[in-house]
């Protein structure tokens, strides 16, 4: 057995059935990052080692200079001393992670953006170019004083030789995709500055598989990090250069939430949040606390999942969105297949229990206009039932068609005609033109290009052709567009 030294890397040269096979571990230091801690989690750690930085006025001057002002690093943050910010930088880190890998920029809408984020894979293996070679890295949290002099008495059980075997597809790949969009409103009046939104993913693609929806398309791979969600938004702030180091001492001083680019946070990327509750809770945690955007202005949408809603009202405090879709079980069974598991009348059930038990609650539902599918006079009378005494809005969402998808939208005079029905019966039914739609960056359109998959897309059209069929064969309302 032999010792080798490779940088930051040891190895041990171990022969095993007569071939000579190397188990590497890392010397370097590993700082811990900051990112993604709430406040108390923050404490915990710095008491460890800086306990007097982890008093409550520097823990909060930490913490806001991080989330609010946008630090980069800790010479940022100039409320502490030069040696604290020496010593914590030694140890700590506050980068944000993952990276921006593509932004583009709406041409019919200057202000929208889309971003790709690559999130570093937690089960990722890299590739062995020789087979003959065992070469699997150990990653290892040293001291300080960590080095390969002084790590002699490393046994063979901290470096335990086990047989290869091939990665699955989820291993090979270094780093998970998602998207979130950036989508600016001018002001509509000459006293408002604006509403700049956020659409945030939870999820590495979806498990919902609803059929209009081009994320539904992309497997499910993992739930993001609360860390992972928090960065989006920061990543996003700083590519606006919307915190208060890119600012003047003067425009600080007028700077204020409502008058940011970023004022609003909707979680309607990818993924079902609710099917990520622990990191989304903890995220909006940060988002509020840290970041300072109020939790009324905070929106968690959910296809249906019953059982988590309560906690979303009541523990999260944020406003809640249903993907709501269809006003019968036989067709919301097929355009969204979540409701095989939670019909109509127990999320409806859930929801009037929820509103009442919380003043009367306002809950926005969320309905896709799809051509002679959902769009029928009936489809309005029925929604109208459906919501008869909760406090609501319907958001009528025209379809933003993507390729492959097999739908389309509504016209002009269908939704108009939905839309007056439903304002007629006293609901409030705006009518949404998504932004962002020659980006693939609308409602309904996220995931990331490169994921696509022939058969995925074969897939997804003979769906909908099955479901489409089937509204059109049982539907009593005549076929031709009016």
């Amino acid at each position: 057995m032999q010792k080798l030294i490779l940088g930051n890397l040891c190895a041990r040269q171990i022969v095993i059935n007569g071939n000579f096979q190397h188990r590497f571990y890392s010397t370097q230091i590993v700082r811990k990052s900051l990112m993604g801690l709430n406040k108390t989690e923050m404490k915990e750690i710095l008491e460890k080692t800086h306990p007097h930085v982890a008093s409550s006025f520097r823990l909060n001057e930490i913490y806001k200079f991080i989330y609010k002002f946008g630090a980069r690093k800790f010479d940022d943050i100039t409320v502490l001393t030069k040696s604290d910010r020496q010593s914590l930088s030694e140890l700590y880190s506050i980068d944000i992670l993952g990276n921006i890998e593509e932004e583009i920029k709406s041409k019919k809408d200057k202000h929208t953006r889309k971003f790709l984020f690559a999130f570093q894979n937690p089960k990722y293996v890299p590739p062995v170019a020789d087979n003959s070679v065992d070469s699997t890295i150990v990653s290892t949290t040293s001291s300080a004083s960590s080095s390969c002099g002084n790590q002699q008495n490393i046994s063979d059980a901290d470096v335990a030789i086990s047989p290869m075997k091939k990665p699955t597809l989820k291993e090979q790949k270094q780093f998970n995709k998602v998207e979130a969009v950036y989508i600016y409103h001018p002001p509509k009046a000459s006293d408002s500055f604006g509403r700049g939104t956020v659409c945030l993913s939870s999820q590495v693609g979806c498990s919902l598989n609803c059929k209009f929806c081009r994320t539904g398309t992309a497997p499910i791979e993992r739930n993001l990090l609360a860390s992972e969600i928090v960065s989006q938004l920061v990543s996003v702030k700083h590519r606006l250069m919307d915190f208060p180091i890119y600012m003047t001492e003067e425009e600080r001083k007028r700077a204020s939430i409502e008058k940011s680019f970023v004022n609003n946070i909707v979680f309607m990327g990818e993924g079902e949040p609710l099917y990520n509750y622990k990191n989304v809770k903890k995220a909006i945690e940060i988002l509020s606390d840290g970041c300072g955007i109020s939790k009324r202005k905070i929106i968690v949408s959910t296809s249906g999942v019953c059982n988590l809603i309560p906690d979303v009202v009541n523990d999260l405090g944020v406003n809640l969105a249903i993907s709501l879709h269809a006003t019968t079980n036989e067709l919301r069974d097929n355009i969204v297949p979540i409701n095989k598991i939670f019909p109509l009348e127990v999320l409806f059930e859930t929801l009037r229990e929820q509103c009442f038990k919380n003043n009367n609650r306002h809950i926005t539902f969320e309905y896709v206009m799809l051509n002679h599918v959902n769009d029928f006079i009936d489809d309005a009378k029925r929604l109208v039932k459906l919501v008869k005494d909760i406090p609501c809005s319907v958001n009528l969402i025209a379809f933003n068609e993507w390729e492959g998808s097999g739908f389309e939208c509504s016209s002009d005079e269908r939704i108009e005609e939905f839309s007056k029905y439903l304002y007629k019966n006293g609901i409030s039914a705006p009518v949404r033109h998504s932004k962002g739609q020659d980006i693939l960056g609308a409602c309904g359109q996220l995931k990331n290009r490169n994921e696509n998959k022939a058969g995925a897309l074969q897939q997804t059209e003979q769906n909908v052709a099955t479901t489409v069929e089937m509204i059109r064969r049982n539907s009593k309302q005549p076929s031709s567009k009016k």
